[in-house]
């Protein structure tokens, strides 16, 4: 229903958008509990749906920047929230599915403002996901499809 909720007030003022982001961050261990298979990569994806429509228009200045930046970071950390609360297989798909959602650009490509925004708010949202994955054997751990852009973002970023 939060999630609902969200999806009909996404045109509306960041602080509304932030303020609902943060009911659905305390409600996340209730979620994450009775979440299995394709519901969970549904909220990771509408999560990162609302991440992205606010990068894109977001001001460049002003409070309406400020309060979007806000609410892009109440995002992050509701990702993360919700990552915490799920078992470690489900964490590695998560860290997959965001790792797709990040546009890998070549070494030569030139980047906009709003592309590097979005980046590296998307490789929060990841750190989030993995600061709260633990790992038994790591060579188990991350297929190769999520490790090769992984590597190649670290390359660009150089």
């Amino acid at each position: 229903m939060l999630m609902n909720h969200l999806d009909e007030n996404s045109r509306k003022e960041a602080q509304i958008k932030a303020s609902i982001i943060d009911v659905l961050s305390v409600t996340v261990l209730i979620a994450a509990g009775g979440s299995i298979g394709p519901l969970v990569l549904e909220v990771f994806n509408t999560l990162l749906q609302h991440l992205r429509l606010s990068v894109e228009n977001a001001p460049s200045n002003g409070p309406r920047a400020s309060d979007e930046h806000n609410f892009q970071e109440a995002i992050v950390n509701t990702v993360g929230e919700f990552a915490n609360n799920l078992p470690d297989y489900q964490k590695i798909e998560i860290m997959v599915f965001v790792m797709g959602k990040v546009h890998l650009p070549s070494e030569n490509s030139q980047r906009n403002s709003t592309e590097v925004v979005l980046q590296t708010m998307l490789l929060k949202s990841l750190l989030k996901v993995a600061t709260r994955y633990k790992t038994v054997l790591m060579s188990n751990a991350f297929p190769a499809a999520f490790l090769e852009p992984l590597l190649q973002m670290t390359l660009v970023f150089n």
